[in-house]
């Protein structure tokens, strides 16, 4: 499912002190790992 990946995605960041706005795009560079 992949927009459960998205939200698991998000909430992986959130808990990293940061957020992903999209599934590739990413706050700042502490998330990028996370997200790609």
């Amino acid at each position: 499912n992949p927009k459960a990946s998205v939200l698991n995605k998000r909430r992986d960041c959130k808990a990293n002190g940061s957020f992903c706005m999209y599934y590739a795009e990413c706050c700042n560079k502490s998330c990028i790992s996370v997200c790609y």
